[in-house]
């Protein structure tokens, strides 16, 4: 029952997102081998999802015979006959907007069928059954007083599969009384991430809604208990046994609320019942610290530890070069941390891995900000650390080449040996775009390389209404840009910037101090200014003509993005504010 708690966590506990800085974390590293394929969501290729042959053959057979049946059980004997060699069994509600049929959509976006679902989720899948078997078949998908579907896999020596079923209604759960569930957690159970948690619906209860919610979160988002009564009638996964579950995964210190709601045979409803729970405090009350290891460090590794001492409650951690620090308008550490703590994207434990995809010849600053119980903060000086360089002193160079080969477009990038590392990726759905703006986001947000690239977007990848681009920014081991590359392409072959219909905007002065004047070729729509965090700074959305000015002066000296819409189309330029 664990699993469905959890899932209804993630429906409360994923609201809102903060703009995040392109920096380097452990848990997400870079592969040398992975390029960037878009400023869009990436296509997903469920191409490896496994997938069981459907039988073409009438020779299996399994019959079912019902026996008992109860609200949350069913009692069934299989008969295979000779050809099943091994079959899979489950219980559970088919009917449209059950739990089970959730699973069975979520599957299907795998391109897998009935018989996956069945073998994934049947509760023998360890050990599949085999001759004649008489069961009770229990489980988290069967719905009292519903028509249920007892489903059987059967695989033939082939490891071919098909699907037997057999159906029967489930009697009714609960009474006419009033429906109650007793919410218990053992004080002996709250630790700092964890609790036990049992939920005990009476008699009387026919079905049940449960759900955690992070107090601060809950005060955060504004919501109050008709909030919670609106989420469970939105459609929340109903409950019907008991709940005996340690709940995991939990900050420490932090009140959670657990809100429940019972029906009982005849729908009327319990009210809210709820009640309350605060994990237990990490840390104490001295100096809080982390220590920071970086070993191993290559031209684009190196190995990184943190481990807190025992005063630490929780700290902050991030990885940034000295570009980066800069582009992301930071003047000194005291940026960083309170950045971090906006984020707040709390570490507890040791943490430790390998870091790839760094640049040559460059430094970095790991910072770990660690506070005790009390919020006190430590030292939130960096350690640092310099990738060994790689390259020459002279013109650094990539040479890219894009071949269309029987529809598809084969790309390989050769660096010449004055190139320290270059930024390199392939992008999609750039109709809109200038090369400015997609370089400026190459610099922001692309992998770095420093050997040969070959690859290719297949035919399937493509989509006749979208324009490709391979874009590569090199530098030398002194961090001076060479020749920057940009080529554009379709399913028919490469493409001219002249090709693609772009409307014509510019920004003058550029560095401006205090006043900029946006010009375009059409009549400009809306206007919006946003710092390289992605916090929008500015936005004009009353304009109408070919021309506007901003006052800038009250800007923050540093890079900044403008994204001029106009009736012709959308262009982004990047302008500087000094």
């Amino acid at each position: 029952m664990k699993k469905f708690l959890s899932m209804a966590l993630a429906l409360i506990m994923t609201f809102g997102a903060f703009a995040q800085i392109n920096t380097h974390r452990l848990e997400s590293a870079k592969k040398e081998n992975t390029i960037e394929r878009n400023l869009k969501a990436p296509k997903f290729d469920a191409s490896s999802a496994k997938k069981h042959v459907v039988s073409q053959s009438k020779a299996m057979s399994v019959e079912i015979t019902v026996g008992t049946i109860n609200p949350l059980s069913v009692e069934a004997t299989f008969t295979p006959n000779s050809e099943v060699v091994e079959y899979y069994y489950l219980a559970a509600d088919a009917n449209e907007g059950s739990l089970f049929s959730q699973y069975v959509s979520l599957y299907q976006m795998f391109g897998m069928g009935i018989e996956d679902v069945v073998m994934g989720m049947s509760d023998n899948y360890d050990a599949p059954a085999t001759g004649t078997q008489t069961v009770t078949l229990l489980g988290d998908f069967i719905t009292p007083g519903a028509v249920n579907t007892i489903y059987v896999a059967a695989v033939d020596a082939n490891d071919e599969v098909s699907i037997f079923t057999a159906t029967y209604t489930a009697t009714q759960l609960g009474g006419e009384g009033d429906a109650m569930v007793t919410i218990n957690i053992p004080q002996d159970s709250i630790t700092p991430f964890s609790f036990y948690l049992e939920a005990t619906p009476n008699d009387q209860t026919s079905r049940y809604n449960l759900v955690l919610i992070d107090h601060a979160q809950f005060t955060e988002l504004g919501w109050n208990q008709d909030s919670v009564l609106a989420y469970f009638a939105s459609g929340a996964t109903p409950y019907y046994a008991p709940i005996a579950t340690s709940v995991d995964d939990l900050d420490p210190a932090t009140t959670y609320y657990i809100y429940a709601e019972a029906f009982n045979v005849n729908g009327i409803s319990s009210g809210l019942i709820s009640q309350t729970v605060t994990t237990s405090t990490l840390g104490g009350s001295g100096t809080a610290a982390v220590e920071v290891t970086v070993s191993d460090v290559t031209v684009t590794t190196a190995t990184l530890s943190f481990v807190p001492n025992d005063q630490t409650a929780y700290y902050y951690y991030m990885i940034l070069s000295e570009s980066q620090f800069e582009n992301a308008g930071f003047t000194s550490d005291a940026d960083v941390q309170a950045y971090l703590e906006q984020e707040n994207d709390r570490q507890y434990s040791q943490l430790g891995g390998t870091l790839d995809g760094l640049t040559p010849g460059t430094t970095y600053k790991v910072y770990a900000i660690a506070y005790n119980a009390d919020g006190v903060v430590g030292s939130i000086a960096p350690t640092l650390f310099t990738t060994i360089a790689n390259g020459g002193t002279g013109l650094a160079e990539v040479a890219v080449e894009v071949e269309m080969v029987n529809g598809s477009a084969v790309i390989s990038a050769v660096p010449n040996d004055q190139v320290s590392y270059y930024y390199f990726a392939i992008y999609y759905g750039i109709d809109e775009l200038d090369d400015d703006y997609v370089f400026d986001y190459l610099l922001q947000n692309g992998s770095t390389y420093i050997e040969d690239i070959d690859t290719e977007i297949t035919e399937e990848d493509f989509d006749e209404s979208e324009l490709w681009g391979v874009y590569a920014i090199p530098f030398n081991a002194n961090n001076e840009e060479g020749t920057r590359v940009a080529i554009r392409f379709t399913p028919e072959g490469v493409v001219s910037l002249a090709d693609v219909e772009l409307s014509s905007v510019s920004l003058y002065p550029n560095p401006a101090s205090s006043e900029l004047t946006v010009s375009a070729t059409s009549s400009i729509n809306r206007i919006e200014i946003a710092n390289l965090l992605g916090q929008m700074v500015y936005e004009n959305a009353t304009l109408g003509s070919n021309q506007a000015t901003i006052n800038v002066s009250a800007l923050q000296q540093g890079a900044y993005l403008v994204r001029v819409f106009t009736t012709e189309g959308t262009m982004t330029r990047k302008l500087i504010v000094r």
